[in-house]
């Protein structure tokens, strides 16, 4: 028999119960203006979501603290509202559910985010883009590093069968249509950062790299304060190219200055250059677009030098270079990083830590959590960088043979011809991010930074570490991570993060050596393994800064498992400097005990 049809909805909406009340009347027609509605149901449709949502959490709050209900219900609904923007992740309790507006709603429509982005002149010429489905609804941003990533590994096959010229102008327009498609207006930003880069080296001549740095690092700085001149915010795409832009550009007038320094040393001496993978000639503004544009890395990394870029395009024959191999190689775990940091992150969310029911666990939940929460951060950065290492290899950059002794983000370290009666081994060490497996089983603190963001590592080891106003390595250490932490950003948790890391540095100094240096075979292996469990809890404690960002919410996190890796670190310098003052002690008392028996000989001799 045919099943009649139904045509019962629930309902979406509820009317007015005195349609005529003038105040209402008021603060609904203000509400379609402006936020440009169609009509008042679109308003009456929000305020009925509102009240389902205040009613859900006014159950919640009639029962006990610590009743699963309203610690699973509560927090799903939490994690919700702060997931789609309506409440700030510092107000996750459901007493300020309570006090949501309608305009808390409205500020996240599309229609609303369109128009503050700048892609629409009106709030009424955004419901006109996006009904047209010039606007679609955006993806999430892991959505679009992969698709990015994913995209470029069969495109970088392509370019081993291209000219140099058609590579370079190919690699060009593939990373400004992916610029242009992600940052849209604030591509402006970037193409500002090169062309001042640009005007500054062909003007500024030895001054370069110097008032380069003071550029882009500038330039940052009001990147990150943009809203504050009233111009639209940058999208999270825009800050990462804005990211390994400044790392270019500041490279770039490094090397730039090298040629021009080996160019007045070889007319006056008339010796070959001594500067390993130095520049042949001055770039040109084209040169410059393209290597800043290039598609490789512009949105994930790796870093590589103007001068890797320049041979990538001068390779003499690059279908002969290792492709398939290298690039499964990396792939390989790839999958498998990827369902871990999908599975804990579903298990271990990071909104869970700014609840206060998080904070009534006991404290070896509270520890384990930041273990948890590192190794979700650990999967998404290896998925993502051998992900981006992959588009490197299938392209050919950064290839190099093994005996140019290549290293990450620098490239090769001694000068290498090529042997045509014998098979030469290629690397692609130049471009190789991360280690994974050293990143996780290294012993020290100090190796850990090595092999984690490996190429960015190469920079600041050779533009920022250098160039440091103190000599102690651990205050050198501490410029450096400071000046990372304003490369990552302002928030405050960056720079509690890693400011913290050269305090790890100087206590596991202090240790090694007070303590492992007395130790024979087996103790220090004890003291390795000892070692290496307190390096890893020493970055989980310090990824919790990097990734909650607010001071507030780093220090109360810290505060609830009382400060354990500052104690540790704090003890650990102590005992190794009182260690080391006893056997300074000890070592003066031998010399005088060794005075006095002489002495006393030579007495003893007197009067025999």
């Amino acid at each position: 028999m045919p099943v009649a049809r139904t045509w019962v909805c629930s309902k979406t909406y509820v009317t007015p119960r005195r349609p005529f009340e003038k105040s209402r009347l008021d603060q609904e027609l203000k509400l379609i203006g402006e936020y440009g509605l169609r009509n008042k149901r679109e308003v009456w449709r929000v305020k009925f979501t509102l009240a389902k949502i205040r009613k859900a959490a006014r159950e919640l709050l009639t029962l006990d603290e610590k009743d699963s209900r309203r610690l699973f219900e509560g927090n799903a609904l939490l994690r919700r509202l702060v997931r789609i923007g309506v409440l700030d992740e510092g107000k996750m309790k459901l007493d300020y559910i309570l006090g949501l507006k309608v305009e808390d709603f409205l500020e996240r429509r599309l229609q609303t985010q369109v128009f503050k982005l700048g892609l629409a002149k009106s709030i009424h010429h955004a419901r006109v883009l996006i009904r047209q489905r010039h606007i679609r609804q955006i993806m999430p941003d892991e959505l679009v590093y992969l698709g990015f990533l994913a995209a470029c590994i069969p495109i970088g096959f392509l370019f081993r069968y291209l000219s140099p010229s058609s590579k370079q102008g190919l690699a060009l327009l593939l990373g400004l249509l992916t610029t242009l498609a992600s940052c849209q207006i604030h591509t402006l930003h970037s193409l500002v950062t090169v062309i001042g880069t640009w005007i500054i080296i062909k003007s500024s001549g030895r001054l370069a790299p110097a008032l380069c740095l003071s550029w882009t690092f500038l330039y940052l700085l009001f990147f990150r304060l943009v809203t504050r001149f009233d111009l639209p915010k940058p999208t999270p795409f825009a800050n990462a190219i804005q990211l390994i832009l400044t790392l270019k550009m500041v490279s770039l007038a490094n090397e730039v200055h090298s040629f021009h320094m080996e160019k007045k040393k070889d007319v006056s001496s008339f010796s070959k250059p001594s500067v390993v993978g130095g520049l042949s000639q001055e770039p040109s503004l084209y040169d410059v677009l393209s290597y800043s544009y290039c598609y490789m890395g512009i949105m994930t990394g790796p870093f590589f030098r103007f001068q890797t870029f320049m041979d990538w395009l001068r390779q003499p024959n690059p279908q002969a270079l290792p492709g398939w191999e290298p690039c499964v190689q990396r792939l390989k775990l790839v999958p498998v990083y990827s369902a871990l940091f999908l599975g804990f992150n579903h298990f271990f969310p990071l909104d869970y830590v700014r609840t206060e029911e998080f904070l009534e666990q006991n404290i070896f939940f509270r520890m384990f959590y930041m273990v948890a929460v590192f190794f979700v951060f650990r999967m998404r950065f290896y998925a993502a960088w051998c992900g981006a290492e992959a588009g490197c290899i299938t392209a050919g950059l950064g290839c190099y043979a093994e005996k140019a002794l290549s290293k990450p983000g620098g490239g090769p370290t001694v000068n290498y011809s090529p042997d045509p009666n014998t098979t030469e081994k290629y690397d692609f060490k130049t471009i190789q991010n991360i280690d994974c497996y050293n990143t996780d089983f290294c012993v020290k603190v100090r190796h850990g930074m090595r092999y984690w963001n490996m190429t960015v590592q190469w920079w600041l080891h050779h533009y920022i570490y250098p160039n440091a106003p103190f000599k102690s390595y651990t205050l050198r250490a501490g410029w450096t991570m400071l000046i990372s932490a304003y490369w990552h950003g302002l928030h405050p948790g960056y720079y509690l993060s890693f400011l913290t890391i050269p305090l790890c540095i100087a206590a596991e100094s202090a240790m090694e050596a007070s303590v492992r240096s007395k130790l024979g075979p087996a103790g220090q292996n004890i003291f390795d393994w000892v070692h290496w469990f307190l390096k890893m809890r020493a970055y989980d404690y310090m990824c919790m800064g990097f990734v909650l960002l607010k001071a507030s919410d780093t220090i109360n996190y810290w505060m609830s498992i009382y400060f354990i890796i500052h104690i540790i670190a704090v003890s650990c310098i102590i005992t190794g400097r009182a260690l080391k003052r006893g056997k300074r002690e000890d070592r003066r008392g031998g010399k005088e005990e060794k005075k006095e028996g002489e002495k006393t000989e030579k007495t003893e001799d007197k009067v025999d």
